[in-house]
């Protein structure tokens, strides 16, 4: 679980977190009719990572607020496709959008 805090609506606010190889994710937030999104990036190599829909293959280049929020999971994209990310620590970084001052996801 994260909790990730805005005071202002151009708050960003980071976690780092320890991902498992091939882990796939959901993710499940309450921000008071906020819309958050994330950018992932690999904290040793610091090339961003982008997400998967493991049911429909789509990927994306962050979490959108309108992305699916289910059956994810992190890699990166490249010549050959996607590649699932092997593990390490990833910071994500949250930001948030249309909201009220004071919003605490």
């Amino acid at each position: 679980m994260f909790t990730a805090v805005a005071q202002f609506r151009s708050d960003r606010d980071s976690v780092i977190w320890e991902v498992a190889p091939n882990s796939p994710f959901d993710f499940d937030y309450s921000a008071s009719g906020a819309r958050i999104g994330i950018e992932f990036t690999d904290m040793e190599s610091g090339r961003q990572l982008q997400i998967k829909h493991l049911p429909n293959g789509q990927i994306y280049w962050g979490k959108y607020y309108w992305a699916p929020n289910t059956e994810l999971i992190l890699g990166f994209e490249g010549n050959s496709g996607f590649t699932t990310y092997q593990g390490g620590l990833v910071e994500a970084e949250f930001y948030f959008e249309d909201f009220a001052d004071d919003v605490t996801s």
